[in-house]
């Protein structure tokens, strides 16, 4: 038998297996919401405090002349944070705080911490967090002490901040002293450029000071005008070299790139608009070559005048900008070389400004002044940063302080238990789902049409007893009645009336069903006889009430005529045949020839014969019995056995050459599978009478309902009865759904 191909899965196959295992899930959730309930409320309750503080960034401690001395980078949160949490902050707050006398008496023992241990309990119990888009810094102090977290959150504020003053200050010493170290320096080198002075002017002999300041300053002068002439000189050349690159760079253009360019350079002229107007008459020229008009038409002859004339036109307005470029461009270079005869005269003029005898003094006085100049800056800025070290610029600011909270916030019971219900909800699912996956059993009925590739007869709810113990009203009667009629329709001939109802297991229900079988067969007015061919196991005889002494085993092994061992029973036309007393030699006797004579005379004496037989597997009597009889069905309690059970009782049976009618599947749970007969089921069962309903409240309900249309119908015509007996069955009442 080939492997039966793998059907795609519908929203229902999973709502079904959530609903099969529905208890599993429940328990599931139940168990995982009462373990994390019972671990929330035995968690000790944690305190939270925060302390906020503004942090903002360093500024250069200490600048001179306009460049920052000794500043720092702007320090990211993360590095602030790993500061906070260093061992330099930490420790002082554990021994502000005395934690380690604190957490070691509270450990018992009475012995302290080691620093280091408290250092990290510390730190396990602070939490830092910025606040979005500003630069304050929440610190927040966890503790099983509403007291103590208000302590550790204040303390670790307080212990950040005076480490970023402590640095603030000492990095201004720093910059401080570095001034005072140049300071000093400067005023060295100008007490060095005073005596150079002073020496040089009794080497050269001058008393008059005045004359040589009028010459130092009269070459000051002629300095300013060489180097703003020479400024001047630059500029000009680096504009004639813009000018002529400019115009080099327009005579490589076309007209489509020049239209773009010439806007910057006349954007009020009529240029571009001629560019335009030219493009405009060359792609009309070629518009009219494409069209293949002759160079003589009227069109092609008045479109290339019009080309020839705006091309003149624009031809002339080009070479006039390009003849203003070039007159740019010469008195560009004109402007270069008098600028250029300017510099140099001034540089001839600066060389015999100085005498050579002067000329050391002079640069001398000038060394002296620029050294002076230095130090009354340096001076300035050491008065200034004196002034400023008195009220320095705070980089930490406690904000709020921390206050001991009014409620803990560890744990979170209502957060705890809804994390917990929605963990609960997929484990259980995920356990549904695993448990469904290892259940091979047979679960509904595509699998049995699926894997046994049988018809299914019908399908019979749970909790099903025999017909013959309830009234006639029963809403179970009409599961029963689908399985006669889908019988009939299936067996075809109305010869073969002897059937037999096995199971690959023990306990599956064909018993029962063919007790219930049997006794809708004799409602429509046909007469049945029950075999109880179980002989290891018999089980019909409690159902009827009748005394099992005699049986099958004695009109087989005994050669009691059959007639002795019929009995009638409390139902109109059900004979039973009880199995008889067990016997050591009757194993096997069902494949005596004994027993194919008893089968063909029953078939004569009723219209149907049922036998019951035990199970498929591990017994050799159900494949011998069914393959005597003409028919079998295969009873398959619901999800009770591996299918495998099922597969290997139906390969047995075909295997002995049974002709196998379909399947029956046993005690199905309505709440679980009700989407495959859930219409039918409640319109006979709970939905319209209920179990063991009143008919009698809906006056216009016949006596027999038909049940209501189905996507498949059957008929089936009753056969006449044996030994002068005649069935009152006919196609009508034969008409069933499934």
């Amino acid at each position: 038998m080939n492997p039966p191909a793998e059907s795609s899965l519908h929203f229902l196959d999973y709502w079904r297996v959530v609903k099969v295992h529905k208890f599993v899930i429940l328990t599931v959730i139940l168990l995982v919401t009462a373990s994390a309930t019972i671990y929330t409320f035995n968690t000790p309750k944690q305190y939270v405090s925060v302390a906020r503080m503004s942090v903002e960034s360093d500024r250069p401690a200490v600048s001179v002349y306009g460049r920052d001395l000794g500043g720092m980078d702007m320090i990211t949160f993360a590095t602030q944070f790993e500061i906070i949490q260093s061992k330099e902050v930490l420790y002082p707050v554990v021994e502000q705080l005395k934690l380690q006398q604190r957490w070691g008496s509270k450990k018992g023992g009475g012995a302290d911490l080691p620093r280091d241990i408290a250092y990290y309990m510390l730190k396990s119990k602070i939490q830092l967090n910025v606040a979005r888009g500003t630069t304050v810094i929440e610190i927040r102090g966890w503790s099983e002490d509403k007291g103590e977290a208000a302590e550790i959150a204040n303390a670790v504020a307080q212990a950040y901040e005076k480490y970023r003053l402590d640095e603030k200050y000492n990095e201004v010493n720093r910059g401080l002293q570095k001034i005072q170290e140049e300071y000093t320096r400067q005023q060295e080198d100008v007490r060095v450029a005073r005596e150079k002075v002073e020496q040089l002017r009794k080497d050269l002999n001058i008393t008059d000071l005045g004359s040589v300041s009028l010459l130092t300053g009269g070459g000051r002068l002629e300095q300013e005008e060489l180097r703003r002439k020479e400024s001047e000189l630059f500029e000009a050349k680096t504009a004639l070299k813009t000018q002529k690159l400019r115009l080099e760079n327009l005579a490589k253009l076309d007209l489509r790139e020049l239209k773009d360019t010439i806007n910057f350079l006349q954007p009020e002229g009529n240029i571009p608009g001629l560019i335009s107007a030219v493009m405009d008459a060359e792609r009309t020229m070629e518009t009219l070559k494409a069209s293949e008009l002759g160079p003589n038409h009227p069109d092609v002859i008045k479109a290339k005048k019009t080309y020839e004339t705006l091309k003149a036109q624009l031809d002339g307005q080009l070479a006039g900008v390009m003849r203003a470029l070039k007159i740019a461009v010469d008195e560009q270079e004109q402007k270069v070389k008098l600028l250029s005869e300017d510099v140099d005269k001034l540089r001839a003029r600066e060389q015999v400004s100085h005498s050579a005898k002067y000329t050391p003094f002079v640069d001398a006085m000038r060394n002296l002044e620029n050294q002076q100049t230095v130090l009354e800056n340096i001076n300035a800025r050491l008065k200034q940063e004196r002034i400023e070290i008195g009220l320095p610029r705070r980089p930490v600011r406690i904000i709020d302080q921390a206050e001991p909270a009014y409620a803990p916030s560890k744990p979170n019971v209502p957060l705890n238990i809804s994390i917990s219900v929605v963990v609960g909800i997929v484990l259980g699912v995920a356990m549904a789902f695993f448990i469904e996956y290892l259940d091979t059993s047979i679960h509904r009925v595509d699998d049995v049409e699926k894997y046994l590739r049988i018809p299914v007869l019908g399908v019979v709810p749970r909790d099903v007893k025999p017909l013959i113990q309830l009234d006639d009203v029963s809403p179970f009667a009409e599961f029963y009645r689908v399985l006669r009629a889908n019988i009939e329709f299936a067996r075809k001939d109305a010869q073969a009336n002897s059937v037999t109802f096995c199971s690959g297991g023990a306990g599956e229900g064909k018993s029962t069903t063919l007790i219930n079988t049997a006794y809708i067969y004799a409602q429509h007015g046909q007469t049945v006889l029950v075999v109880d061919s179980d002989v290891r196991r018999p089980s019909l005889h409690r159902i009827f009430g009748v005394d099992n002494k005699t049986g099958l085993t004695d009109v087989i092994l005994g050669g009691v005529p059959v007639e002795q061992v019929i009995q009638a029973t409390s139902v109109p036309n059900i004979h039973f045949i009880p199995s008889g007393k067990y016997q050591s030699d009757a194993l096997g006797i069902l494949a005596m020839g004994r027993m194919r004579e008893l089968i063909g005379n029953l078939k004569q004496r009723y219209d149907m014969v049922f036998f019951d037989s035990p199970p498929v597997l591990g017994i050799s009597d159900a494949p011998i019995l069914a393959r005597e009889v003409d028919l079998a069905v295969l009873v398959i309690q619901y999800r009770r056995y591996p299918r495998q059970l099922a597969l290997r009782a139906q390969a047995a049976l075909e295997k002995a050459g049974v002709r196998l009618l379909g399947a029956v599947l046993n005690q199905v749970k309505s709440e679980e599978e009700d989407y495959y007969y859930y219409n039918y089921y409640y319109y006979y069962g709970e939905g319209k009478y209920g179990y063991g309903g009143d008919r009698s409240r809906d006056d216009k309900t016949p006596e027999k309902t038909s049940p209501p249309p189905s996507s498949v119908t059957v008929a089936a015509s009753g056969k006449p009865g044996k030994s002068g007996r005649k069935g009152t069955s006919s196609s009508s009442d034969l008409v069933e759904t499934f």
